[in-house]
């Protein structure tokens, strides 16, 4: 789609197959950003990132990019709201949240209401 592959990719979901598909995306001298908390170690070729001058960057709590963040999300660039799968009463936490999310793929983001 971009023809020569993307300049950054974010990598939250954590497993060896967004990793792999993340680091093929990337143009060469590209930057992967590893966000995920990994429940397994993933494989890498070393030789590859090298040979295509790639840049790996590992971050626990979005550490300096909530200013980048925020406006991106204020400017409508970065749709939010596509990621939200499901919104759940504080309540329903456990049961609703993070058992689904441990057992159910395609749940991506639960958000919890406070108010409800």
């Amino acid at each position: 789609m971009t023809g020569y592959g993307v300049d950054v990719f974010i990598d939250a979901a954590g497993v060896q197959a967004s990793f792999d598909t993340g680091i093929e995306s990337l143009r060469n001298g590209g930057t992967a950003v590893l966000v995920a908390l990994f429940g397994k170690k993933v494989t890498h070729d070393a030789l590859n990132q090298t040979l295509r001058e790639l840049t790996i960057i590992g971050t626990a709590a979005y550490r300096n990019i909530f200013p980048e963040v925020i406006a991106l999300i204020s400017s409508g660039r970065l749709p939010v709201e596509k990621l939200v799968t499901s919104v759940i009463p504080l309540e329903d936490i456990v049961e609703k949240g993070f058992e689904v999310l441990t057992k159910n793929p395609s749940e991506v983001k639960i958000l919890v209401a406070i108010n409800s």
